[in-house]
């Protein structure tokens, strides 16, 4: 449908054609992901972020493939950046798990307190975190 009206502002259209060609591009990485080549999805990730540092799916990524092959700290890192662009229950809770991991124990403490503040437990969806 076009017309007055109906088409999008130069900044709201642009944000969408990058939003679009970022999860194009993130549903291409979680192929290697899928295949265990978290090396080359790495690589593939920070092309990304270099684009948008803000796509948290794409930060959340990065974190899991770090992980996978040992960088802990590092992956760490990202989770942290995670929790400061989407504050959720499943970032918490990721952050938490990351942090007990590395040895930071306050962090841990207190991003696992968030999530659980934060869950609904009546929710059928509580145990997907």
């Amino acid at each position: 449908m076009s017309g007055p009206g109906t088409e999008l502002p130069a900044s709201d259209a642009q944000f969408s054609k990058v939003h679009f060609e970022q999860e194009r591009r993130l549903r291409e990485v979680l192929l290697k992901v899928d295949a265990g080549r978290y090396r080359e999805a790495v690589v593939d990730l920070k092309r990304i972020l270099k684009i948008d540092p803000t796509f948290s799916d794409g930060i959340y990524w990065l974190g899991y493939c770090l992980e996978k092959q040992g960088y802990d700290q590092e992956a760490f890192h990202c989770y942290v950046e995670l929790v400061r662009y989407e504050p959720s229950e499943k970032s918490l809770f990721q952050l938490a798990q990351m942090a007990y991991k590395v040895g930071e124990f306050q962090v841990a403490e207190k991003s696992g307190r968030e999530c659980l503040k934060r869950i609904n437990y009546e929710s059928p969806y509580l145990f997907e975190i």
